[in-house]
């Protein structure tokens, strides 16, 4: 932050130069009328700063956001008819608004013209999830293995946020000080320090898409598989 100060009382510096030097060269007289270059500093930079200043003050203002937990599910279940389960899971899933991700099916009879282990991952949405697991439960005829992991990512969702509004006004500050530019070598530093900045921000937003996604569906791995080939993997 420190840096970024530096530079922008830097460029205005160089600009109102510029503009002190412009003044002096045409008329003499009017020198004395032209406030000192570090008056004209003093009096701008206070306002060059604002947006970063507001940015600062959000990261210790508190930031009110909905809990964000981010809930998984993994099934193994045993199912008379691995096949016919699995559709009442795709049927349930999109009842609640959600949708199969991938699904496979295999058999462990080579010969056999069914398929008696399936696969598969739905996703619903976490206002829903308990809801469905329990419907997907209820598709089976026994329950092997069930495990349900939460995590709450609230604190990282806030710090994202205060994160997300710093790098904009960074972002905004250094587009007025590209305005204010009177040189190549200006231009070219502050668009170094645009870029970096419109760099960090596109790595923030992806990661708060990330963990939006993650909360507001829930993922739920299935397997199915029917007595048979439950016998056969455990004397295999």
């Amino acid at each position: 932050m420190k840096k970024t100060k530096f530079i922008a009382i830097l460029l205005l510096a160089s600009f109102f130069w510029a503009c002190s030097s412009n003044a002096t060269d045409t008329s003499v007289s009017t020198t004395k009328n032209v406030p000192s270059l570090t008056e004209k500093i003093s009096d701008v930079a206070p306002q060059a700063q604002v947006s970063l200043n507001q940015a600062e003050q959000t990261q210790t203002a508190p930031i009110v956001v909905e809990r964000k937990i981010i809930r998984n599910a993994d099934l193994q279940l045993e199912a008379n008819a691995p096949e016919e389960a699995q559709q009442k899971i795709t049927q349930i899933a999109e009842s609640k608004g959600g949708f199969v991700v991938e699904s496979t099916q295999s058999s462990s009879d080579v010969k056999a013209t069914t398929r008696d282990t399936v696969t598969m991952t739905v996703r619903v949405p976490s206002a829903k999830f308990d809801e469905a697991l329990s419907e997907i439960r209820q598709t089976a005829s026994r329950v092997i293995v069930e495990s349900v992991k939460g995590q709450d990512v609230t604190e990282e969702f806030i710090d994202i946020e205060a994160r997300l509004k710093t790098q904009k006004a960074l972002e905004a500050q250094f587009l007025e000080i590209m305005k204010r530019s009177n040189s190549v070598e200006d231009a070219l530093n502050v668009q170094t320090e645009i870029a970096q900045v419109r760099g960090e921000i596109e790595k923030i937003e992806g990661r708060k898409r990330f963990l939006e996604s993650q909360a507001s569906l829930s993922t739920v791995k299935i397997k199915l598989q029917s007595p048979t080939a439950f016998s056969a993997n455990s004397t295999g």
